[in-house]
């Protein structure tokens, strides 16, 4: 019973037909219904309340979250905290904990490495001063011994307190030869100082190695026969040119082979080598004297150290050559290092080519 008006565009609200059966005792009836139904719009203020809910709802878990989280936070910043307070009371060997990879780990990562480098720092503090203490010990040992014995046999020549004219000598050359000792002690401790001196620089040339070996145990020689020791060199037949400061690498193969004479069984042999390898060119210097032990051997590089423990520097030199010798070496770049079989001696100087 609608209509559609098709030239208007226009849709007009359709009338509504109902028909319901009415039974009135035997009598059937029809009720008829028509009308035109129209729209209403209702606001759901449900929905709103709903949407304000479910916002609180989820804030609320936010911050349940969010405590969550940072409660594991704020135990390891309080750790580290600690861990700093601790550190701060002197323990540098104390070690927070790190655990994983956020600017709060990396925090106590720093904090573990400026302990350890303090902790470096002031051992290596301590241990100056250590070496300094040793060297003044062992300087004033080494300086009064000889002294000692200059001042004595001299005063025993000006009192007058010999029988002759040859125990006279006999004390003045007692008191020579200690005065010679005091001279070398103060010419080790001065080279010394002077190579361990961080400023200092190498006036380098190039050099034959085997020449300058061969040359420098050819000046040695008289010292050699005096000690009754002979020499064997094992060079290389081709040259060997390293770049070198010449006046401290003699000083430095000097030392080793005094040492190997000193060291020596008498009489005996030094046998000195220079031989190529790969990219390695080595200087050996081997003698044959009595053995050292492996704990001792590692220590013959240090300053003052002598085999001679008694510090007697009628054997055992001033303690300095070897340290003096390591150092150049190292200057140098390159490695020294001894070795003992039996009582076979052997010290190997290494260069990289």
């Amino acid at each position: 019973n609608g209509r559609y008006d098709i030239s208007t565009n226009e849709s007009k609200p359709k009338e509504f037909t109902a028909l319901y059966p009415i039974s009135l005792g035997k009598e059937q009836y029809y009720l008829i219904y028509k009308a035109i139904p129209t729209g209403r719009i209702e606001n759901l203020e449900k929905t709103v309340e709903n949407s304000f809910l479910a916002m609180v709802l989820a804030f609320l878990a936010f911050i349940i979250l969010f405590l969550i989280v940072t409660k594991n936070k704020m135990k390891y910043i309080h750790e580290i905290s600690e861990g700093l307070k601790v550190i701060a009371e002197g323990e540098l060997d104390y070690v927070i904990p790190e655990r994983g990879e956020d600017e709060i780990s990396r925090i106590s990562k720093n904090i573990n490495i400026m302990a350890r480098e303090v902790n470096k720092q002031i051992e290596a503090q301590k241990l100056a001063e250590k070496t300094k203490s040793d060297l003044i010990t062992n300087v004033s040992h080494d300086l009064r011994t000889p002294l000692t014995s200059v001042m004595g046999y001299i005063g025993l020549v000006k009192d007058g307190r010999y029988d002759s004219k040859e125990k006279m000598k006999e004390y003045l050359d007692i008191a020579f030869n200690k005065s010679e000792q005091l001279k070398a002690l103060i010419e080790d401790l001065f080279e010394y100082t002077k190579i361990n001196n961080s400023d200092m620089t190498l006036e380098k040339s190039e050099v034959n190695l085997v020449d300058f070996i061969s040359q420098i145990s050819e000046e040695m020689k008289p010292f050699f026969e005096e000690n009754d020791i002979e020499q064997i060199l094992t060079l290389s037949d081709e040259k060997i040119i390293l770049s070198l400061d010449v006046s401290k690498m003699v000083r430095a193969i000097e030392n080793l082979l005094t040492n190997a004479v000193k060291y020596s069984y008498k009489p005996g042999a030094v046998i000195i080598g220079v031989y190529k390898k790969d990219n390695f060119v080595t200087i050996s210097v081997k003698n044959r004297g009595d053995n050292i032990p492996e704990e001792k051997l590692q220590k013959l590089f240090d300053r003052f150290y002598r085999l001679d423990e008694s510090r007697n520097t009628n054997s055992g030199g001033t303690g300095l050559g070897l340290a003096i010798t390591k150092n150049i070496i190292e200057r140098h770049n390159g490695k020294i290092w001894a070795e003992c079989y039996g009582n076979d001696i052997s010290f190997y100087v290494r260069f990289r080519m």
